[in-house]
């Protein structure tokens, strides 16, 4: 399977603006099949960014991130990612791959600084696999909601994504379906948020804004699967996730995943 993610993310305070835009692909290689497991390896092309300035801070997190891929993983058979495999030998090709970094840098004991501090999260396998799960494509691929029932209003998925800089925000909601045709549908969830307490003293710190009634502020998630009833097949994902203070502080990330091809 290939997918092709398309990121942007747009985030304006003080009436300032920062965008940043990429797009890649991303290659599923199924190496194994059990009755109730598969097991995966996951490229990733380099990443072309583009954003308002340079900056080698994100240039080298990018580079340190692209070289965390190939990684294996397993799933159990609806695609819900359940571990990664092999970390202890993962990490060693890590540090492998990218020990001369920070030789292309004038700045290079800054860069080592910054690998060392990245290594820091990834020796741990369970930060690691926390640490990919604030990537929103990996949110995004990995998420399969159950669809809800009309009439049991207690039953909801939750999905917690992460505001870069900001922190991670718990968003439930419910799951239904639409624009079904004979040949589609669309699996849609949504979630109107409001924020947490932590999410709240981080916004104020950025914003400098106190005198807000932040009760009333809410995150809303959007996501929406497409799915081929013919060939019983995902086609795309897309996730559109908006958190707004009128003439303060917007914070919008869409992530679209197209599957550009199947597994025969």
């Amino acid at each position: 399977m290939v997918f092709e993610v398309t990121q942007s993310l747009a985030i304006t305070m003080n009436g300032f603006q920062t965008t940043l835009k990429t797009r890649f692909n991303v290659e599923f290689l199924s190496l194994n099949k059990a009755e109730d497991k598969r097991v995966f390896g996951i490229k990733k092309n380099k990443a072309p960014s583009i954003s308002i300035a340079d900056n080698n801070y994100l240039e080298v997190l990018e580079e340190l991130e692209l070289q965390t891929y190939p990684i294996e993983i397993e799933t159990d058979l609806e695609g819900n990612f359940l571990r990664i495999l092999n970390h202890k030998k993962w990490l060693k090709d890590w540090e492998q791959k990218t020990a001369t970094i920070p030789d292309g840098y004038e700045d290079s004991e800054n860069v080592k600084d910054i690998r060392n501090k990245y290594y820091e999260v990834i020796k741990d396998e369970a930060k690691f696999v926390e640490s990919k799960f604030k990537e929103p494509f990996w949110n995004l691929l990995f998420f399969n909601p159950p669809i809800d029932s009309e009439n049991d209003p207690e039953i909801g998925t939750s999905l917690n994504w992460n505001l870069k800089s900001i922190g991670s925000t718990k968003c439930t909601g419910r799951t239904q379906l639409k624009n079904s045709t004979d040949e589609e549908v669309i699996i849609y969830f949504e979630s109107k948020q409001k924020l947490s307490d932590d999410i709240v003293e981080k916004l104020k710190s950025k914003t400098g804004i106190i005198d807000l009634n932040w009760e009333d502020r809410k995150v809303n998630l959007q996501v929406g699967a497409t799915f081929n009833t013919v060939e019983k097949k995902i086609k795309s994902k897309k996730a559109l996730f908006e958190l707004v203070i009128d003439g303060i502080f917007s914070y919008a990330e869409e992530t679209i995943i197209n599957f550009k091809k199947s597994e025969d």
